[in-house]
């Protein structure tokens, strides 16, 4: 539909009855739109509405305030690309009538769309919080609008947060998380973004009712009014807000001898954690706002600190020049008088510079007017944690001990790195801590930041309790941060529960005090699961809480329900089991050689200790076995997920290796099985008992059934790249105790990778070079040496994919065209490139001795990848030219990591390109429409893709992929790395989102790398579905050639409903549908 100026329809007009029949799929039953006003596409800049106070609703917060916006033809519009319709439509629905903004965009437009509607404007003095509901319904691409509050202060630029919204066809409330302006006198402007919408998506057609503003003043939420704590090291925390100053007196009437004050350039987030530990006594405590009028005071809270109960001692490890935590004694190098021992003891600890403060960087994608932070992860999470920035290196054993009464207690020990700064340290090393009950095992075999911390029993014996630090690998040393010892009497009170989760929250995810302060609502968020146990991870979950499963008498003896739910996503503790939840058995179905999942979850009826769960045996037929070995069971850790400072709505986990642990009442925990069936497993039902144990004694016996299919999977033929980078030297300065660990790691990390699925072995980054006559060579015995360990550690290499990043094509531009190179700016092209005779003379050489390498090792096809993420002319065009080079010179294959349809079919337009992969990472066909892809796929273009991103690892590389006709996922975010740990080196953070592991050894997997295994297996099981159709069609047999219809009729049901673009899986779930191709295979055989 052309633009056209504002006009009107009545309700009985032809155009009306039009743009009703379009919209009927938003207007279901007796909808109607009675009148539509086109609105001008470019308004944005010329117009906009404001908001009017509003009675709060009846279900509001107290003290809330709200304001509304109408729509209006004052809401403005803005295209920055492609074609959009906007319109004022007055809707007659169930008896009401109302107006609402449309935005439609075309399925049949041919250009990338993008831009916004409205301008709606609101002041946001400091002191409040806020946040913004819409009520609204929407159809066609995914993700493809958010809605933006956007600061706008009196001086400098606009900071904003971005939501997408989930689609309804129905209407729908949306709301965004809490936020607060970043400065005194802003105010806050209401967007509706459409984006990221390319040609061949499903159309977009949305309505907006009015958009409401909630406010509320902030609040100080810990410590609260009037606490007792039990600590000399409170974490204080408020809404959302960064403030101007935080105040911590002995006095309600502050003044300046008894006050502590931090200033706003210091608080990097709505929480704030002293380095002085306080006294104790009783503390008020404010935040202030800075203003034309004064300071604005919000507060104070009064607070009590008391003595910890006895039956508990913490200490500190670390030089004496470093903070000790103010709940524990510090041990430094001396050792006094705890530790004993014929070795050396030193101290390290991170620098002040980096432990005291956060460093904040220019990003104006986040709502905090000072941007985002350069972090840590450690930091991140604890505010600046006295424990974990430093630790003790011991040579050779040590024994701590500590006088105690005899008697049962519990160890808990924390030992890593804080950074890569600690140069001259163990960086990498291996030792047991050893009690006279217990022994565990800490192994460090990645030279970067990581804390391990583990529990374990011991038994005081004449008054003394003793822990062996005994070196068992690399360069016999030893590396402690704290330690803790509790009663288990204590370790059993609320009290030692809280100093224990305060440990781990040292290690491993946020403390809710600081949750708090992020955002206020993730507690009733989280809740919110009960009631849909397979929702995505959003804000748009129903509040209303499931009825939960009423314990039996049974269980109440035992004190749990045992319970089970989609191995989907992992379950957060607070989620509730449902009655028709429980299980009396576990059953699962899986081939030879797959890696079958199941979970199990104990929710307590009251608190449980030293939990463990251990398989009893796995028999199948005449007499077969699966060994207990092949069996995983490991508990699933849930980590809050805190990466933005905006939002704490989230979660992933990780799986930690069996281990005793705690289930709190009230708690879920969640456990993952994984059978490894053998290759040689015989077909049958294999049946076995997981006996659960509470302080060693038997409480339950869990039935599982393994039935293993009598037929083999198809290989995947599916080029499955993860980074991996490894940037060791082994002929550097490590010792070679030293380079044993560093080997034993990558070749745990390399062993994830293939029984994961993994056939690729990947070199981003790994191909070095050596200037040599005026020219670049090749590091050949690396690429050599790099395929051997990956095939010594279980990989099977039926792919290469080798990376030309920045680096290399710098180098090469530096070596064959001099006068080019400085065109090529860091990260960046900033001018096209004009390759050289010399390059095309030169590069051609270097590409071959590098491939024929490859496959002189059997590798049989290679894939090259140039640069990452081509954004304009200057960068596609070398792109381009670079893989003609290699199209011509080799029978390897080019991958490029376009971002939007025009550059993809920019470089797939050369016929020196036929038969070349070209490629996306974000969006799957790179924008381009289906008919514009049969066209490429004709030509012999495949598709590489993302292995799907948060929410969709399992489709991703399974059912997604093989919708979207992939040869191929890949993605940059294993998370190993290994380099010189003599030397300070780069590494991932596996606190973010994207890694998989914890490169331990053997690796600790996060959830999602499991997922993402499973979708491995989805498709090898589509693969071999499809290979048994077509092997029954050409049978001849009636009743193979019937089942093979049948089992095609289910794929082509399949297809039908998964949207590739939009990653709408329709009603095909993965985990049924995979039971069914399974059944379809075996009536094939």
């Amino acid at each position: 539909m052309p633009y056209i100026t504002p006009h009107r329809h009545t309700q009985f007009g032809i155009a009306a009855f039009v743009l009703w029949l379009a919209a009927a799929h938003l207007c279901p039953g007796d909808t109607t739109i009675v009148e539509s006003v086109s609105m001008p596409p470019d308004s944005y800049s010329k117009t906009h509405d404001t908001f009017v106070p509003i009675p709060a609703p009846k279900t509001a917060r107290a003290n809330s305030e709200w304001f509304a916006c109408e729509p209006s033809e004052r809401w403005g519009t803005w295209i920055g690309d492609g074609k959009a319709e906007f319109y004022l439509d007055t809707i007659k629905e169930n008896g009401e009538t109302f107006k609402a903004c449309r935005t439609r965009i075309n399925k049949e437009t041919e250009a990338y769309t993008r831009g916004c509607f409205t301008k709606l404007l609101i002041d946001t003095p400091q002191g409040y919080v806020y946040r913004v509901h819409t009520h609204y319904k929407a159809s066609g691409g995914a993700k493809t609008i958010s809605l933006r509050p956007i600061f706008r202060p009196p001086v400098g630029d606009p900071t904003y947060s971005g939501r997408s919204m989930p689609l309804s066809t129905e209407w729908t409330t949306y709301r965004t998380p809490w936020l607060a302006p970043p400065a005194a006198d802003c105010k806050m402007d209401v967007e509706v973004l459409y984006g990221q919408l390319n040609p061949g998506d499903d159309h977009l057609d949305c309505w907006f009712r009015a958009f409401q503003v909630e406010r509320i003043p902030v609040t100080l939420r810990h410590p609260a009014d009037n606490a007792t704590l039990q600590t000399r090291s409170p974490v204080f925390s408020w809404d959302v807000a960064r403030v101007d100053l935080l105040q911590v007196s002995t006095s309600p009437d502050f003044p300046d001898a008894a006050t502590r004050t931090v200033t706003r350039d210091m608080i990097p987030v709505a929480a704030w954690r002293f380095d002085e530990p306080f006294e104790i006594g009783t503390y008020y405590w404010r935040i202030g706002f800075n203003g034309g009028d004064g300071t604005f005071w919000i507060g104070p809270n009064r607070f009590e600190l008391t003595p910890l109960p006895e039956g508990q001692w913490g200490f500190d490890f670390g030089p004496k020049t470093s903070p000790v935590d103010p709940d524990a004694h510090g041990i430094d190098e001396s050792g006094l008088p705890h530790l004993s021992g014929d070795g050396a003891l030193r101290g390290y600890s991170e620098p002040d510079a980096l432990y005291r403060r956060f460093e904040f960087r220019d990003d104006k994608t986040t709502w905090r007017g000072d941007g985002g932070k350069t972090y840590y992860y450690n930091r991140k999470l604890t505010l600046n944690a006295a424990i974990t920035r430093d630790f003790i290196e011991g040579e050779g054993p040590h024994r701590f001990t500590v006088d105690v009464a005899d008697g049962a207690y519990r160890v808990l020990i924390i030992s890593g790195h804080p950074n890569e700064s600690t140069v001259g340290s163990a960086r990498v090393y291996e030792f047991e801590a050893r009690t006279n009950r217990d022994t565990q095992r800490f192994r460090k075999t990645w030279p970067m930041q990581l804390h391990e911390i583990w529990q374990f029993r011991a038994t005081a014996v004449d008054g003394k309790l003793t822990v062996d630090f005994v070196p068992t690998a690399g360069d016999d040393k030893w590396v402690v941060n704290g330690l803790l010892i509790q009663t288990e009497a204590f370790a059993r009170t609320p009290a030692g529960k809280r100093t224990r989760r305060r440990w781990h929250e040292l290690v491993y995810t946020a403390p809710p005090a600081i949750m708090d302060g992020i955002d206020p609502d993730w507690r009733s968020v989280f809740a919110a699961t009960q009631s849909n146990p397979t929702a995505p991870f959003n804000d748009n979950w129903a509040f209303t809480k499931a009825p939960p499963a009423t314990p039996t008498a049974t269980e109440k003896e035992r004190g749990f329900i045992l319970y089970s739910r989609t191995t989907k996503h992992p379950l957060h503790p607070v989620i509730v089991p449902r009655a028709d939840e429980r299980i009396d058995r576990l059953q699962a179905v899986g081939s030879r050689t797959e890696p079958v999942q199941l979970t199990f979850s104990l929710w307590g009826i009251r608190d449980l200790y030293h939990v463990r769960a251990v398989l009893h045996e796995l028999r199948g037929p005449n007499g077969a076995t699966i060994d207990t070995s092949a069996v995983r069971i490991r508990s699933i850790f849930t980590r809050t997920n805190t990466v933005s400072f905006e939002s704490a709505r989230d979660w992933d986990a990780i799986l930690m290796p069996p281990h005793e642990l705690d289930i709190d009442a009230q708690h879920t925990q969640q456990y993952l099985v994984t059978a490894d069936i053998p290759a040689d497993a015989a077909a049958g039902t294999y049946a076995g008992t997981i006996v659960i144990t509470e302080d060693s004694h038997e409480i339950h016996r869990l039935p599982i059934e393994l039935q293993v299919t009598p037929f083999d999977l198809a290989p995947s033929d599916f080029l499955f790249a993860l980074s991996a980078s490894d940037r060791w030297d082994e002929h550097g300065e490590d010792s070679d105790a030293v380079r044993d660990l560093l080997r034993m790691g990558k070749r745990a990390s390399f062993g994830s990778l293939s029984s994961h699925g993994s056939t690729t072995i990947e070199f981003s980054g790994s191909i070095g070079n050596t200037k040599g006559n005026g020219t670049l060579e090749p590091k050949l015995d690396g690429i050599r040496k790099r395929i051997h360990d990956f095939r010594d550690a279980g990989g099977v290499c039926d792919f290469a994919f080798v990376a030309i990043g920045w680096g290399t094509s710098q180098a090469m531009l530096r070596a064959w065209a001099p006068e080019e190179a400085p065109k090529h700016k860091g990260k960046r092209i900033q001018k096209v490139i004009q390759l050289t005779d010399t390059f095309k003379t030169e590069f051609p050489k270097w590409l071959r001795k590098v491939d024929d390498c490859i496959r002189a090792e059997g590798i049989r096809r290679v894939v090259y990848s140039i640069h990452d993420e081509p954004h304009s002319e200057p960068e596609t065009s070398f792109v381009r030219d670079v893989g003609i080079l290699i199209r011509q010179h080799t029978e390897s294959e080019v991958y490029v990591n376009t971002m939007n349809g025009q550059y993809m079919q920019y470089l797939a337009a050369s016929e020196a390109l036929d038969g070349a992969p070209v490629a996306t990472m974000w969006w799957t066909y790179g924008g381009i429409s289906e008919a514009q892809k049969e066209a490429l796929f004709k030509r012999g273009v495949r598709f590489l893709g993302s292995i799907g991103g948060r929410q969709f690892e399992r489709e991703g590389l399974g059912f997604l992929a093989w919708r979207r006709r992939q040869y191929g996922g890949i993605d940059w975010t294993f998370g190993s790395y290994y380099a010189s740990a003599a030397s300070n080196s780069d590494g991932p953070d596996w606190g973010g989102d994207a890694s998989q592991i914890i490169p331990s050894v053997p690796p600790i997997d996060r959830y999602r790398w499991e997922l993402i295994q499973q979708g491995v297996y989805d498709f090898r099981y589509i693969r071999t579905l499809e290979q048994a159709i077509a092997a029954a069609k050409a049978s001849g047999d009636a009743r193979k050639m019937d089942a093979a219809g049948n089992a095609q009729a289910m794929l082509d049901g399949y297809w039908q409903q998964i949207d590739p673009l939009s990653r709408n899986m329709g009603n095909v779930d993965p985990i049924i549908a995979r039971r069914e191709i399974i059944k379809a295979i075996t009536q094939l055989q």
